[in-house]
């Protein structure tokens, strides 16, 4: 008995000392990687080997909107959207032309007065001219949308939530795109290797985000929750960047990375299996992995002042939060305790389990828990990352220690910039934050 009692406590002593990429269930319910479809890994890491020449992406530049005005310097062409090009010819309207959605169709009213109500599943604006004879010629131009000058071309599709709104995707050449991305995701004066390490890193992330929704009308959204994106970059560093680092992308046994980045790690980074549980995914890998780095301590958020919170006021978010995700938690009345009871292999919370009034327990892992305490709460009370200490006491939740600004995964912005000041290149921040992964040439 006294043997059994020993070995009984020294596997679970070993269960509390793992950390979560070996005992998180991965996004898809097994260890990635191991056993699992080659389909279904091709398209969550695609190999190299399947990219030929440079891919289009399209990204979501708005969402569920009313009206949408189309300014350009020339004629806008608009005519069906992508696989309906049969149902319809393309039409010249000048600018500026708005659109809006009316029992089904498509209602388009130009600078000319010319109206047209047209039902077609989908619609592609794009800019255009008029030779003679009256045939449609598209040329090289950039479409204004909401204040912002988009290349490529705008598909627009009537919205999920409500089709008598609009979903607007742009269509455009990665290379084309990735300079408005980077020109949105690190400041102006940042220094060209952080730009090139970017450039690397977003590139990877695209290339798995069009491969792994290729069945869906878009690949990303232009917010944070894909990568930001506004357009047309006018940023010289931004353009150069991009050119500089041409169809190089991260792999790691053959296969591109799924590059996460963030602004700021507070000096350690989070393993992808730890942040993204709900998400499928070739994860449990060494590129992301976490890793504690020191660099970037310059960050706004690098550390973070502590504050409070009504216990009353936090467990109400986090119920909210339930609802919203069909969670257990949705069921939390009033808050006892929360405590980290597992972390990453950087050290940092990587999953959080939240004691109600009534003893009942439930489990959130880092960015489940960030979301849920954020649900419905002003800019002052919100964690700006999960790697944080909590502490409920007189009746009152304290956040304590914070560090970091984002989900903590792959790329440090902040630390990048950080190591290109010391005179490091995006090879070398490169191989800081994606372990083992190699910049390779996809096209």
């Amino acid at each position: 008995m006294r043997r059994s009692a020993y070995a009984l406590l020294l596997v679970m002593g070993l269960l509390l000392a793992t950390s979560c990429r070996s005992t998180a269930p991965s996004p898809g319910g097994t260890v990635p990687g191991a056993g699992a479809a080659r389909t279904s890994l091709d398209r969550v890491a695609p190999p190299l080997s399947s990219l030929h020449g440079e891919p289009m992406v399209r990204v979501r530049i708005s969402s569920s909107a009313a009206t949408l005005r189309f300014d350009a310097a020339g004629p806008l062409i608009v005519g069906p959207g992508p696989g309906h090009e049969t149902k319809s010819q393309p039409r010249s309207f000048r600018s500026p032309l708005t659109v809006s959605r009316a029992a089904g169709a498509w209602m388009l009213r130009d600078a000319a007065g010319t109206s047209l109500r047209w039902a077609l599943p989908t619609l592609a604006v794009e800019c255009g001219s008029v030779q003679s004879g009256q045939a449609l010629r598209l040329v090289n131009g950039n479409l204004h949308l909401d204040g912002h000058e988009y290349p490529g071309r705008i598909v627009l599709l009537a919205a999920s939530s409500d089709p008598a709104r609009i979903d607007a995707i742009n269509h455009v050449p990665l290379e084309t795109y990735l300079p408005g991305v980077l020109q949105h995701e690190l400041y102006p004066k940042w220094l060209p290797a952080a730009y090139r390490a970017q450039a690397i890193a977003a590139r990877s992330y695209s290339i798995v985000q069009l491969v792994r929704k290729s069945d869906q009308p878009y690949d990303m959204e232009s917010t944070t929750a894909s990568q930001v994106y506004g357009g047309r970059a006018s940023n010289p560093t931004a353009i150069a960047a991009a050119a500089q680092t041409r169809g190089q992308v991260l792999t790691y046994q053959g296969r591109v990375v799924e590059a996460f980045y963030s602004s700021s790690s507070g000096g350690a980074t989070q393993d992808a299996t730890c942040a993204f549980v709900d998400r499928p995914g070739w994860f449990d890998i060494p590129p992301l992995r976490g890793r504690t780095h020191g660099w970037g301590t310059q960050a706004t958020y690098y550390q973070w002042n502590p504050f409070s919170v009504d216990a009353a006021t936090a467990a109400s978010r986090m119920a909210q939060w339930g609802r919203n995700n069909r969670h257990a938690i949705a069921g939390l009345s009033g808050l006892r305790d929360v405590s980290i009871t597992q972390r990453s292999g950087s050290g940092r919370p990587a999953q959080f389990t939240i004691t109600d009034a009534a003893g009942r327990r439930y489990l959130l892992w880092a960015e489940q828990f960030r979301h849920a305490v954020n649900t419905g709460a002003p800019s002052d009370q919100q964690l700006r990352s999960s790697n944080v200490q909590v502490r409920v006491a007189g009746g009152r939740v304290q956040f304590l220690g914070g560090r970091g600004y984002g989900h903590g995964v792959g790329l440090d912005q902040w630390a990048a910039q950080d190591m290109a000041q010391r005179g490091h290149d995006e090879r070398a921040i490169l191989a800081t934050f994606y372990h083992q992964a190699h910049i390779s040439r996809a096209y």
